[in-house]
């Protein structure tokens, strides 16, 4: 979890943090980078972090959804029902 420091701090990179969300979402290697040290992979892109943090096995499952290509284009045509599927 965030302090409210480190949160102020995020909120301060907020550009390089949405770069580094599409980057996650479409480039396998970062992704895996990412999973690998989250933390890490953030100091390097220039989000200065202190501590370090812990996926879960389902917030990484949920990261590798969201990048799946299938599910972005059932996505972004608005079949949410097939999306709930």
């Amino acid at each position: 979890m965030l302090d409210e420091k480190q949160l102020a701090n995020v909120h301060a990179h907020k550009q390089t943090v949405q770069t580094i969300s599409r980057e996650l979402a479409t480039d396998p290697k970062k992704r895996e980078q990412f999973l690998a040290d989250p933390a890490g992979f953030l100091k390097k892109a220039g989000v200065p972090f202190q501590g370090k943090i812990e996926l879960s096995e389902r917030d990484q499952q949920i990261l590798k959804l969201v990048a799946d290509p299938e599910i972005s284009a059932i996505y972004n045509s608005g079949n949410l029902p097939q999306l709930a599927q």
